[in-house]
């Protein structure tokens, strides 16, 4: 993609990413690596979760402030196939953005 703000070249990445507490977003490790001075690593300019355009209330009446997957909320029902359950998990849709391409 190309930046207006530095006139430059940028990677973007958009992809589907696993909610965990225990996983870090890559945006942060990112940024973790630059402020140790690891050499040779990209900086990102930008990542988050994408969020949606209009507020959605889920099957369970939470409120959803972000583009993610109802599957695993659905997986689990009567009318469901169960044996997929330990393969279904909660995704968000993610974009990290990096200073360079190539």
């Amino acid at each position: 993609m190309y930046s207006l703000e530095s006139g430059q070249l940028c990677y973007l990445k958009d992809t589907w990413r696993v909610r965990s507490d225990d996983l870090i977003q890559e945006g942060l490790i990112y940024a973790r690596l630059n402020q140790a001075s690891v050499p040779h690593i990209a900086q990102a300019l930008a990542h988050g979760d994408i969020s949606c355009l209009l507020k959605e209330t889920s099957a369970q009446g939470s409120d959803n402030d972000f583009h993610e997957t109802m599957t695993q909320e659905y997986v689990s029902a009567s009318w469901s196939i169960t044996s997929f359950l330990d393969t279904f998990h909660h995704y968000s849709h993610y974009r990290l953005v990096l200073d360079i391409v190539g």
